[in-house]
């Protein structure tokens, strides 16, 4: 865990401000995440983003094994006329079975965010089912 601490400064007036930044790296990563691009390249941060909101699906119990793989497929198409140009795809194979979601969006933050909600239905619909 890393602190930051920025300082500015108003007429003698200091002021400090503290956030705390997880680092990637202390996440604890029991599933492999793999990333696909097709013309179209992902930020480092945009990466971070996407493996986040992954990671948040670990709450399910299925989602800390080991064996879990999920591969994300992120294509641009600009043949598209519409606004959303971008499909993004994530698959995850879990025991006994594999999760599909996909999107059409503008951003890959927007398709992440809406992705991760279809997993959670899917991964819950998972859990009834395997209990």
């Amino acid at each position: 865990m890393y602190k930051m601490i920025s300082r500015y400064s108003t007429k003698k007036l200091l002021i400090l401000q503290t956030a705390t930044i997880i680092s990637p790296n202390l996440i604890k990563k029991n599933m492999q995440i793999n990333f696909h691009q097709k013309n179209l390249h992902l930020s480092d941060s945009q990466k971070d983003y996407m493996t986040a909101k992954i990671m948040g699906l670990e709450i399910f119990k299925v989602m800390e094994d080991p064996s879990v793989v999920v591969k994300v497929d992120i294509e641009y198409h600009d043949h598209n006329s519409s606004d959303k140009k971008i499909v993004l795809g994530v698959t995850v194979a879990i025991p006994q079975d594999t999760l599909r979601a996909e999107t059409d969006c503008s951003a890959p933050e927007e398709g992440i965010d809406l992705i991760e909600a279809k997993l959670r239905h899917q991964l819950e619909k998972y859990k009834d089912l395997h209990q």
